[in-house]
């Protein structure tokens, strides 16, 4: 996650006038190409490669590694499966909580993936000292290791605690859920490990079944209802921006302190937030903050830089989710379009009131415009540029409301409100279809769960985050 700050979040004075537009400038390494379809292309030959390893097909797989110059799993995962194999838990556990040499530090799905790792790892140590009838040590790895490091539940307390009792190994195994056999375990690192480690057994199958079996989810037409299912209570003061990780597991929350705060998100059968983690920004506030996606990064050959358009004071940027297309939002009055790949620059909006933020749905079809003095939001189809609706009904005079689309169709459009209020529309004809109470003060920013597409978050001046769940009433 990166945050940047920025010293105004309330409504600034009126912008000064500003340069004619620069023509791009090529980069001082004379790189032109960023190259954003190979990282895709790489994910599947990686995919490929791992469905041609377990159907047998070694050496279809040993051509694909040569010509696509790929491999199946990264350097430091060989090294935690060897670890594994040769039984050495402690340098494994290293690698797994990253506290070893930086070069080598395994990439997991996220903190929970990190904890269930090591459990797995402290949990073999466990029970290799029992094996070995060296008890002092099994006790001592058990209060020493596993109690602090890993803060197991009750029931995986009561569960190692029983292991203890058992005479022999066969006994272990019937009392024990957890993986036992080397491959069992090594199966179960691979999927707690990011994919950029090691692409897990029938990775490229689940994908093609979960198309197969996948139906589009229904459309939230006419009225809609919205439930607040969790409120989050960690920060001091005004909370002004949110951001869902990729995978939808963490929600990071940024304060006018300055602090950011660190969500777990469970949701199952009931939403719940956990504190994970709290970092203080040495500038004092934060305003602005995105996820980088797992894996998802540039090489810029130190201190270099592939390309820059300038002369233009910047509010706002939204990049394409599938495009080389980055919305720039220049001095309040004009939004135009820089494509990287091509190095091109055109206008695309040009307005008379001046608009404070954009906001791009996730299928990269529709962009959101907010007209802060006008209390409307605008919908564009990117495509052709013309206007699908507009909304009104919120309060918005002096500060920054940054809107969302809601739905798997992003059939929905919600924004926060000076008044304390979250409004949601439709999207195709501007309709207000609910209004949603619970925050007591402004309403700074509403952004949509990545995964769950019918839940959002919310973040306000009184200090709290909400999380909520949409349904339809029609």
């Amino acid at each position: 996650m990166r945050a940047s700050d920025d010293a105004k979040r309330k409504r600034s004075p009126p912008p000064p006038p500003t340069l004619p537009p620069s023509p791009p400038s090529p980069s001082v390494d004379g790189s032109t190409d960023p190259n954003p379809p190979q990282r895709k292309r790489n994910k599947w030959a990686r995919l490929l490669l791992r469905e041609l390893y377990d159907l047998g097909f070694n050496d279809a797989a040993a051509a694909l590694e040569r010509e696509a110059c790929v491999q199946l799993r990264s350097s430091v995962m060989k090294k935690l499966q060897n670890l594994v194999a040769s039984r050495q838990w402690d340098e494994a556990l290293q690698l797994v909580m990253k506290t070893g040499d930086e070069r080598e530090q395994l990439q997991m799905k996220s903190t929970l993936a990190a904890r269930e790792a090591a459990l797995l790892l402290l949990q073999r140590k466990f029970i290799d000292f029992l094996l070995l009838k060296q008890l002092p040590e099994a006790l001592r790895t058990f209060q020493e290791e596993i109690l602090p490091l890993c803060e197991p539940s009750e029931a995986e307390v009561k569960q190692l605690a029983e292991l203890l009792l058992c005479r022999d190994a066969d006994e272990m195994k019937q009392r024990t859920s957890r993986p036992w056999q080397d491959d069992e375990l090594q199966l179960k690192l691979e999927e707690l490990v990011s994919p950029e480690e090691i692409i897990p057994e029938g990775a490229l199958r689940r994908i093609v079944q979960d198309v197969e079996l996948q139906t589009p989810p229904p459309m939230m037409m006419g009225q809609v209802a919205g439930d607040c299912v969790e409120v989050l209570t960690s920060h001091k003061n005004d909370v002004w921006e949110l951001a869902f990780s990729p995978d939808g597991e963490m929600l990071a929350s940024a304060s006018s302190d300055g602090s950011v705060v660190l969500w777990e998100i469970k949701w199952k059968e009931e939403a719940s937030g956990l504190c994970e983690k709290r970092f203080q920004h040495p500038g004092g506030v934060v305003t602005k903050m995105q996820w980088l996606s797992c894996g998802d990064q540039f090489n810029a050959n130190e201190n270099s830089i592939a390309y820059q358009w300038s002369g233009r004071r910047v509010l706002d940027v939204v990049v394409h989710p599938h495009d080389s297309k980055v919305f720039v939002l220049i001095s309040g009055y004009e939004i135009r379009v820089y494509d990287v790949a091509h190095k091109s620059d055109e206008l695309f909006i040009e307005a008379d009131n001046v608009m404070s933020c954009l906001t791009i749905s996730p299928s990269g079809k529709f962009l959101l415009v907010n007209f802060v003095k006008q209390e409307q939001l605008t919908c564009i189809e990117i495509a052709t540029g013309s206007v699908v609706a507009k909304y009104h009904g919120i309060r918005e005079q002096r500060y920054v409301l940054r809107p969302c689309f809601i739905g798997a169709h992003s059939e929905l459009v919600a924004s926060g409100s000076e008044d304390g209020k979250i409004y949601v529309w439709q999207r195709d004809n501007g309709k207000l279809a609910a209004e949603l109470d619970g925050h007591s003060s402004v309403v700074n920013v509403v952004v949509r769960h990545p995964v769950h597409a019918s839940v959002m978050a919310s973040a306000s001046d009184d200090k709290t985050v909400r999380l909520w769940s949409l349904r339809s009433l029609e």
